[in-house]
C-alpha cells in the first residue's frame, strides 16, 4: 500500500518538474521524462503471474452479498409470528456447490432433466420459554442436517424429493415433495412459485 502511494507521489513530481522545464526548454522535457520512467522502475508491479492459481480460483466463485428479514412462526405450528433480520450471502462455486443462508448444496449428478445432490443444513430448534403453549415440553438444541435431493425438470418447473436427517436436536427424519416453477423476466429479475407437502416421523413431530 505504501509503495503505490509513494509511486503516486513520485509521478506527481516527475510531472511538475516536466512542467517546468517545458517552459525553459523543449529538449529538457525528454530527460524529464526519462527520470520519471527511472523512478517508477525502481518500484516495479508484482508479477502477476505469481497470483494466478489464486485468482483463477477466485474466477470460479460468485458471490452475492445483501440482507433482509423473514417472517417466521415463534415455533413450528405456531400462530404467532416474529420477524427477524438475515443477511443473505450466496456464493456458487462453477454451478456445482452452492453456498446459502440455509446451509451449502452440491450438484451431485445431473443428466438431461434429472439431477441428484446432497445438502448439509441446520436446524435452530427452539426454547422452551419461546412461548406459553411451549412450557414443560423442554428445549430442542440446534442440529445439523444432511440431506439428499432429486429433480426432475419439465421446462420452467421441477419436481422434486427430499430427504433430510437431523443430527442432534430433534434427531429426526424429514421427508419433502413439492414442484417449484421459475421464470426470468429480465436479466436481474427472476419471479418463482413452489408448494410442497412434508413428511416426517415420530422424533421429528414430538420435537
Amino acid at each position: 500500500m505504501f509503495k503505490m502511494v509513494s509511486g503516486l507521489s513520485a509521478g506527481r513530481v516527475s510531472l511538475a518538474a516536466m512542467a517546468i522545464l517545458f517552459s525553459t526548454h523543449s529538449q529538457i522535457v525528454l530527460a524529464a521524462d526519462a527520470i520519471a520512467v527511472d523512478t517508477e522502475d525502481l518500484t516495479p508491479p508484482p508479477d502477476p503471474s505469481r497470483f494466478g492459481r489464486f485468482e483463477q480460483k477466485l474466477a470460479d466463485w460468485h458471490v452475492v452479498l445483501g440482507g433482509g428479514a423473514i417472517i417466521v412462526p415463534k415455533y413450528e405450528g405456531s400462530n404467532e409470528f416474529k420477524v427477524m433480520p438475515v443477511p443473505f450471502i450466496s456464493a456458487t462455486f462453477l454451478d456445482t456447490v452452492r453456498v446459502d443462508p440455509t446451509g451449502a448444496n452440491v450438484a451431485l449428478y445431473e443428466h438431461g432433466p434429472f439431477e441428484l445432490g446432497a445438502r448439509l443444513g441446520y436446524d435452530m430448534g427452539r426454547k422452551e420459554d419461546d412461548a406459553d403453549h411451549l412450557r414443560g415440553l423442554g428445549d430442542v438444541d440446534m442440529g445439523a442436517v444432511v440431506g439428499a435431493r432429486a429433480g426432475v425438470k419439465f421446462g420452467p418447473a421441477k419436481i422434486f424429493a427430499q430427504l433430510d436427517k437431523t443430527i442432534g436436536g430433534s434427531d429426526g427424519l424429514e421427508g419433502t415433495l413439492g414442484i417449484e416453477v421459475t421464470q426470468p423476466l429480465s436479466q436481474s429479475l427472476i419471479v418463482g412459485a413452489g408448494a410442497s407437502v412434508i413428511f416426517a416421523d415420530e422424533k421429528y413431530m414430538q420435537a
